[in-house]
């Protein structure tokens, strides 16, 4: 009888026996083997053991199942032997081994049947009921409104037969009062007489000179109201436009040297806010490694790991909408930017150590999660001092005012930061 092995990254492997025809394999409580990381989908992949092969068919999962490097086809039957390992995500692995292979190891139990069984009893009982609860409020529903339609049909007869009442009484209409005409001469010299008048008082109130207006001493003292107008768009000053200076000049970080995007999604799962300088800057931001999150250092970079969903959610709604091709591409950098500046600015409120970051590459990584599905959005790299540079001209600038140029007020950053 052969054996599935089941290992993930920095804990210890786990045997089970292949004594089913069918194993489900997913972060479900329903699945057969389960394993509980946010990379591993409900339903992730199935193992079919027929009389002398077995065949792996992943489910559509969100972050897929490898051989080697190549991605395998969802909904495909692929025979699995002892030759090869199968990657589940990033980190959990798959493979086959003889009885001989695993004399004296442990074998883990697969999940109950029974208890399987009566767990999808459990959920049918429950919809069951849901399905009746609806059905009794759409019965009642419908019984109010059909008493509603009697009430109205009610009423209406006898309005109806208020109107047939009141037309068979007969009223005398009211004999109109005569109204004598004026003569128009008359009305005439009245309106002459009164302008004739009006006309008087008015050349008696102008004076004969214009007396010369006595100058008021300018007050000291400034008006506190603020004018505001609608929509009113502020010109770029120079606090919008440029970031103050540096003491020293900086250099970006050389591009042989940028971590690659799936090395920085390996570090969601690695140790975070451990080591001294990782414990520093996680109490600055609020984190403690939980969910993912956090701070890591690896030689000299430091990579800040940040649930970026809220982030990217302002800066979409900031940034106008591409017409073309050319503008979308613009719009995907300047998208990533102002989520960039957005969380430097409302994550990191507080000075570091100077002489503990002095020297360290600082990466700024945005996440979102979709689903079940975490990827990642941005990736920011840029050397401490350019860090503070950054912060600097983002502390002495207002971050709504973003928009209104189309991230233009923040170009400056790019000679900090290598963005992608």
């Amino acid at each position: 009888m052969m054996l599935l092995e089941v290992l993930i990254q920095g804990e210890k492997s786990l045997l089970y026996p292949l004594n089913r025809s069918r194993l489900v394999i997913g972060s479900s409580k329903a699945c057969d083997i389960r394993v509980q990381l946010p990379e591993i989908s409900r339903k992730h992949i199935v193992l079919i053991v027929e009389d002398e092969k077995i065949l792996v068919v992943d489910q559509g999962s969100s972050n897929g199942s490898y051989i080697g490097e190549e991605m395998i086809t969802p909904n495909v039957n692929v025979e699995f032997s002892t030759f090869f390992q199968i990657r589940l995500g990033y980190q959990v692995f798959l493979a086959l081994r003889t009885e001989e292979e695993t004399v004296g190891k442990e074998l883990s139990p697969l999940k109950d049947m029974s208890e399987k069984t009566s767990s999808l009893i459990r959920r049918s009982l429950s919809q069951i009921k849901i399905e009746v609860e609806d059905l009794t409020k759409t019965v009642s529903d419908k019984l109010k409104k059909r008493e509603l339609m009697d009430y109205q049909t009610q009423s209406r007869k006898l309005e109806l037969d208020f109107i047939a009442e009141k037309k068979k009484v007969q009223v005398t209409p009211k004999k109109k009062a005569e109204t004598k005409n004026v003569p128009i001469y008359v009305a005439g010299a009245v309106l002459l007489l009164v302008l004739g008048y009006f006309y008087q008082t008015a050349e008696q109130a102008i004076p004969e000179s214009i007396p010369e207006p006595t100058p008021v001493a300018a007050s000291p003292v400034r008006s506190t109201q603020k004018v505001t107008t609608p929509d009113a768009v502020p010109s770029p000053g120079p606090a919008l436009l440029a970031a103050p200076e540096p003491e020293e000049e900086i250099k970006l970080v050389e591009k042989s040297k940028l971590p690659s995007k799936d090395s920085v999604r390996t570090l969601l799962y690695a140790s975070k806010c451990s080591k001294a300088v990782e414990k520093h800057v996680c109490e600055i931001i609020k984190e403690s490694g939980a969910n993912n999150w956090g701070v890591s250092a690896v030689e000299n970079r430091l990579t800040i790991l940040i649930d970026g969903a809220n982030y990217t959610e302002v800066a979409r709604k900031l940034l106008p909408k591409p017409s073309t091709p050319e503008e979308g591409a613009s719009f995907e950098h300047d998208l990533r930017l102002i989520a960039t500046a957005l969380a430097i600015q409302q994550k990191i409120y507080a000075p570091m150590d100077d002489e503990m970051l002095k020297g360290y590459d600082i990466t700024i990584a945005l996440f979102e999660t979709e689903g079940e599905k975490t990827d990642l959005f941005s990736v920011a790299v840029m050397p401490y001092a350019g860090f503070k540079a950054f912060k600097a001209g983002l502390d002495s600038d207002k971050i709504e005012n973003i928009y209104k140029y189309r991230a233009k007020g923040f170009k400056y950053t790019e000679k900090f930061l290598r963005l992608y």
